[in-house]
This record gives C-alpha cells, structure tokens and sequence, in this order.
C-alpha cells in the first residue's frame, strides 16, 4: 500500500475517534443535566410548593405559573394565611361592598394603576349596578363610577395589541326583576374610554338555553378579528340546576353572531367530583399550548336540589381545551379563621404595585366571594389577596 494511502488512513481513524470520544462525553454530560433537571424538578414537586405556600413569596417565573403541579397550584391558591396583602369583606372609598371584582392593569405615566369592576344593589333603586373603581396598591379601591344600571356580575377581556376592552356582565333585560337575564357585552376603545364610561358598543345576546343566563367570562379575545370566546351559565329546567355553557361572538362589533354550546366537558368533571348543585362563575388564570388554567365553583349541596345552600359552594382548578377537561383539583380555602363557603372566583397576575421590592415584578391576584352561611365572624364579604412573584431574567 502506497504511503500516502496509510497515512490517510491513520488520519481518518484518528478524526473518528476523536468524534466518538467527544459526542461520548457530550451524551453523558448531556444525560447528567438532564438527570440533574429532573431531579430538580422532583424536589420542586415535593418541597417547593410548600415553601410557596409558607413564605407567600413564590420564586417562579410568573408565565411558568400555570405550568406548576395540580396540587401545588391549588394550594397557592386557597392559602389566604400566607399571602403578601390580604383583606376580609373588601370595601371601595364608600364604603360599598366589592362584589364580584374583576380588575385589569394599566400604567398611566409611569404609574401602575389597577381598574376593577364589581357589582352592587342599590336598595332605594332596587337594581343591581356595575361599578368601576381604580386602586394603587390593590387593596384600597376609589369609586370613579356606574358602568351600567340593571346589570351584575361583570368581568373584562381584553386584546393587549390594541388596548380594546370587553365588558361582559349579566343583564337583566325586562327593567324590573332578575328574570329574564342574558348576556350583556361592551366594548370600550382604550382604558381611557373605560375609565370616561364611553362605550362604542352594547350589545344583549339572544338567549339559546333558558330564560336565565349569566355571570359570563371571557375566555379569549381578538379584536382584530372581531372574534370572542365567552363562557356562560344557564339554568338547565331538566336538571333543575345551572350549568355553563359557551358562546363564540364574530364578527364583533359590525353585524355580530352569537352561536352557543352546552359545554359538557365543564359540567360533567364537576358533577363527577361532587358539584352536584349549581356549577357557575369561572375565571382563566393562564393560557397554555395544550389549553387554558380554569378556576370555577360549583355547589356540592346534594339533590333533591331546592333553594341553594350557600355554605355549600366551593372552587376548583381545571385543566382544559375546547372540547375536554384533563384534571380536576379542589382549592381548598385556607382563611384565617377557617372559612367555608367560597364561590365567584377571579384569578390574575398583575405589576407588582411595591416598586421598591427589587425583582419582584408581578403579583398573583386572587379574589373571592365568601358566602355569609360559610364565614366566620369578620371574614364574609369579598375576599382579596395577593401573592409576590419572583421573577427571573
């Protein structure tokens, strides 16, 4: 063989070798921090949750939050003893009750500001009406103004890209009485038309289930499609109980379409679980590949169902798509005085309003109805409460 030929050879040994040697300690260290990630994510499963929920300060990425175990998440949740701010039948600068908030974030020349709409009965009126009130730190909250009269039950969506804001809330269509309501929806053209009650829209949705249909949600959405996914509940006159439904809203605003379906997929992993009474108000804590983070109540008051026993409501953490729930997880309510009887969750992660806590950024904001039969002494009322998120770079 040709000299030359031997040394190419010898060449080419030597270049494979080296290539295996390397791809061999690359695959082994490799398999190492992907063994060392596991293991990390292990401990995090059995320990960390604990130390969230203890220290009320959780040292999560805010957009990996929905991504967190079932049992986990629902503890963060339901633990009012061990969050950053906290208060007990909430009230605005009026003293009124704020029932049912909902908020949004905005910042107005640097400054944080946080918009929330919630419900109140006026008694001399005898009308439920939806006020906006504004707040700096998430527990004190001014009044601004009256959204609409006849109506509750509110809640927002909105489309970040264009700053347009839907307000959807429970309208009671006749004028007098709560029966018959459906599905009210508004739409205001930036905060600033929010705040000055300017609404470019209003629109009542045509009832498709019952004569009862209400306490919406906004699932997702897109103002540039005019498009929008409402969550809904009804009564259902068979079963003699609310159930949830869902609605897709098109070609909003210009010559809007309301189609509606029963969402069995909500109904029956509640029902399977214990809600055997009414299944209601829902709220999205985050938006995944595979689907949506769902909190919703629903009333574990056994059949023969008659008036509703309201110590009996409880809420839930759902994983789910359009067409199927994967889990299910009760919140159990931790308060500090033991209270039961929780319903009309909101969930949602905000700016931290404390700029002076560094890399603190975000918030996990958390609001309740605690049901008069379930609290206890000073805790009925509307339940908010924070936890801090540490977010990382």
């Amino acid at each position: 063989m040709p000299r030359k030929w031997a040394l190419l050879i010898c060449f080419v040994f030597v270049v494979i070798s080296i290539f295996w040697f390397v791809n061999d300690k690359y695959i082994v260290k490799r398999e190492r921090k992907s063994d060392t990630i596991e293991k990390l994510k292990d401990s995090a499963r059995t320990t960390f949750g604990n130390k969230l929920v203890d220290s009320g300060l959780l040292d999560f990425s805010s957009n990996q939050l929905g991504e967190l175990p079932d049992n986990i998440l629902a503890q963060l949740l339901g633990s009012v003893v061990n969050s950053s701010t906290h208060m007990y039948g909430a009230k605005d600068n009026h003293g009124t009750s704020l029932d049912c908030l909902r908020i949004i974030s905005t910042t107005v020349t640097g400054v944080v500001r946080y918009l929330g709409v919630y419900h109140h009965m006026r008694k001399d009126i005898k009308k439920y009406q939806i006020h906006l009130a504004q707040s700096f730190d998430l527990m004190q909250w001014e009044f601004l103004r009256v959204l609409v009269t006849n109506a509750d039950m509110p809640s927002f969506g909105v489309d970040v890209r264009t700053g347009w804001i839907l307000l959807v809330y429970e309208d009671f269509i006749s004028g007098s009485g709560l029966v018959p309501c459906s599905i009210g929806i508004r739409l205001y053209k930036g905060v600033h038309k929010l705040i000055a009650g300017d609404s470019a829209v209003k629109y009542v949705a045509p009832n498709t289930f019952s004569k009862i249909e209400g306490t919406p949600n906004v699932y997702s959405y897109d103002s540039l499609r005019g498009y929008a996914s409402i969550g809904f509940h009804f009564f259902n006159e068979t079963l003699k109980r609310d159930e949830v439904a869902w609605a897709n809203l098109t070609n909003f605003p210009e010559v809007a379409t309301w189609n509606t379906v029963l969402d069995d997929a909500h109904n029956l992993a509640l029902t399977r679980i214990g809600a055997t009474g009414n299944i209601g108000a829902r709220s999205v804590l985050s938006t995944q590949e595979n689907g949506q983070v769902v909190i919703c109540e629903g009333n574990i008051q056994g059949p023969p169902l008659h008036k509703t026993k309201w110590d009996q409501w409880r809420v839930w953490l759902l994983r789910r798509n359009s067409s199927k729930v994967f889990s299910v997880t009760k919140i159990n309510l931790k308060t500090h005085l033991g209270s039961q009887g929780v319903g009309n969750p909101f969930v949602a992660i905000v700016p931290n309003p404390d700029k002076t806590e560094s890399g603190i950024q975000r918030v996990l904001f958390v609001s309740y109805f605690l049901f008069g039969e379930g609290a206890k002494k000073g805790e009925s009322g509307q339940l908010i409460f924070t936890k801090k998120l540490k977010t990382h770079s």
